[in-house]
């Protein structure tokens, strides 16, 4: 259990078939909002830290997701009318010490998740640790800050190999409104986006923690107004 991640209420079992009942969101996704509107630094940042707080919970226990983007992030107001973002969809997720061959029928070579926001080592079919959910939530966060992915192609085939071959083009000094983006997100960017894993920050811990940092640091900001475009189109997963 974690505010930040959806719940499960409850398990039943009716003859031979079992089932779970998650709580009922209220929200939308990451995916939806994005497409809607701009969404500012300072409250992806705000996004980010909770998606990664969640995510270091669900390490603790084990559990890495490996299938982290905008469509399994949503963001609900709580009481106060604040972003509470919930993490979902937790269908291929892989238990740490597991028989991964018993329990999800997943062979080494095959690749299980969503390509487009993959670390390389997950494209490849490798069996990934908590480092892989890394690079997924810094791709997102990359993605939100400048409305492109940080690799060059003229499909998404493309887009998703160049990753095993080459680094990340870096966020840039300003997101696509125009706001200046922090050396340190910059930097933790950076880190995330890592082709080799010893790159990568060593726990989502301490990505959350960088982003709490980063987070208090922050002044109020005035939102930017742009246009509201699609960008999610050419992009879809």
């Amino acid at each position: 259990k974690h505010p930040n991640i959806i719940a499960i209420e409850d398990l039943v079992r009716e003859g031979d078939r079992v089932y779970f009942v998650m709580e009922l969101l209220s929200g939308q996704s990451l995916k939806v909002l994005a497409k809607d509107a701009p969404i500012e630094l300072t409250r992806v940042v705000r996004l980010m830290r909770q998606a990664a707080e969640a995510l270091a919970a669900a390490h603790g226990v084990g559990v890495i997701h490996r299938d982290i983007k905008p469509d399994n992030l949503v963001v609900e107001r709580d009481a106060e009318g604040l972003d509470q973002l919930k993490v979902l969809d937790f269908g291929v997720a892989r238990i740490r010490g597991a028989d991964m061959n018993a329990a999800y029928r997943t062979q080494v070579g095959q690749v299980v998740g969503t390509p487009l926001w993959m670390a390389p080592e997950q494209v490849m079919g490798h069996q990934v640790d908590a480092r892989a959910d890394i690079y997924s939530l810094a791709m997102v966060m990359y993605v939100l800050l400048t409305r492109r992915f940080p690799f060059a192609g003229s499909d998404l085939s493309q887009v998703v190999m160049q990753r095993l071959q080459r680094d990340a083009m870096p966020v840039g000094e300003t997101t696509f409104m125009g706001e200046p983006v922090p050396w340190q997100i910059q930097r933790l960017l950076e880190m995330g986006l890592a082709r080799e894993l010893a790159k990568r920050p060593v726990s989502m811990e301490w990505f959350a923690s960088a982003l709490r940092e980063i987070e208090l640091g922050f002044e109020d900001h005035a939102t930017v107004d742009t246009p509201r475009r699609s960008w999610w189109n050419r992009w879809r997963s």
